[in-house]
């Protein structure tokens, strides 16, 4: 267990002491064995993506900001083509 602070959760996440670090690398360790570069590359980024969302909300520093904006910008791409929206 880890301490909380929470004053710095947002956006509906809450910390509730919980150290799983070594989940999140078990995470990453899975979809390093995917087969297809392409598809290997992207599950690794939208994998440390869903990690910098759990860390943001709960007002931690992102591990990859750079990667975190591109994938919030994919997802939001996509969103807009399937929904229709210009972009």
């Amino acid at each position: 267990m880890i301490a909380c602070d929470l004053k710095n959760e947002i956006c509906g996440y809450s910390c509730t002491g919980y150290e799983g670090k070594a989940i999140w690398k078990e995470l990453e360790n899975t979809v390093k064995k995917i087969e297809c570069e392409s598809c290997r590359e992207h599950a690794i980024n939208q994998i440390n993506f869903i990690h910098d969302m759990v860390n943001g909300g709960l007002g931690k520093p992102l591990y990859n900001e750079s990667n975190f904006n591109k994938i919030l910008n994919q997802a939001n791409c996509i969103q807009s083509k399937i929904s229709g929206e210009p972009s």
